[in-house]
């Protein structure tokens, strides 16, 4: 398991001779072979977290364990940075040996993995192209191949499906839970709320440079919003009226729904008695608030926990 312990950062900017705060107690854990979304706004803290994990910018405090142990090893990380770090001039192979040559020395072994993932991603035609030849989403996909060649335990990526087309993103999204199922302890970082919460098993929320939220995305939709109820009905305004006048709080309204949050077990069962005399009720569901939802409404109120 991958543990962040934490982990605080402050620059010094001498230009407005003021201190920045970019992390503060930044805390989470990744399992092995499980996918840990990073989510939060632009300047959030999310790259410095992300830095400090791979050991390219050094903690001010905290500190980063592995099955427990501080780890100095780097190759031990794979990371897809969201911006492209590949030499144009030169040829795919020639990038992907070279980059996977930094982290492992066994060359078959490289030579292996080139040919197989270049062949997953259905390129190995372009081996010898220049990389300044390839569309941006075939760059990416190179980007991404160059981040898992030697093999890593922990993989990083950020933003992996810049420009991407609609297939292609389906197929990193199915390549990024086989990587999973094999074991892989991989950090998810994205502005897409919705493949976020497709494919993560965890979130860690960052806003103003702490954890605004941490938890199993099943953990984190309970939290929020666990006693409100979608009620939906043909268009009815009379019914919708005795809704209005018989519910503890209204979240939401709308032609034929109403959004009712009910904490009093006894009002509940009444409402849904004289309900089931109406025949112009189609459903009545708890509410399952989306990723999306619950990260508006954590940064519209600045909450911190």
């Amino acid at each position: 398991m991958l543990r962040v312990q934490k982990l605080c950062k402050t620059f010094n900017t001498s230009l407005f001779q003021k201190s920045v705060v970019a992390a503060e107690n930044i805390s989470f854990d990744v399992e092995f072979g499980s996918i840990c979304g990073i989510v939060g706004q632009n300047g959030a803290g999310k790259t410095t977290t992300i830095r400090m994990i791979l050991g390219i910018l050094l903690p001010d405090s905290g500190s980063i364990l592995i099955d427990g142990i501080e780890h100095i090893d780097k190759t031990i990380f794979g990371y897809l940075p969201e911006e492209r770090g590949l030499y144009k001039k030169s040829t795919v192979w020639e990038n992907l040996f070279y980059l996977g040559s930094l982290k492992l020395k066994d060359k078959s072994i490289i030579k292996r993995q080139i040919t197989y993932w270049l062949e997953r991603f259905d390129i190995k035609e372009y081996k010898n192209r220049e990389i300044a030849e390839l569309s941006k989403g075939n760059q990416q996909k190179i980007q991404f191949i160059a981040s898992i060649v030697h093999n890593p335990k922990i993989l990083i990526v950020d933003e992996p499906f810049s420009g991407l087309d609609p297939l292609n993103q389906v197929l990193f999204k199915d390549i990024l839970i086989e990587l999973k199922k094999t074991g892989l302890a991989i950090i998810f970082c994205t502005h897409q709320l919705q493949t976020a919460e497709e494919i993560c098993d965890s979130i860690v929320m960052i806003h103003q440079g702490k954890v605004a939220l941490n938890g199993t995305i099943e953990e984190i939709k309970h939290q929020y919003h666990s006693d409100s109820y979608n009620i939906v009905f043909d268009d009815n305004s009379e019914l919708q009226d005795f809704i209005l006048d018989r519910t503890c709080g209204i979240l939401h309204t709308s032609t034929n729904k109403v959004r009712v949050s009910i904490t009093d077990t006894n009002k509940f069962t009444e409402l849904l008695q004289k309900l089931s005399l109406y025949q112009s009720i189609v459903s009545i569901e708890k509410f399952v608030p989306s990723l999306l939802s619950i990260y508006t409404d954590i940064i519209s109120s600045k909450h911190i926990n």
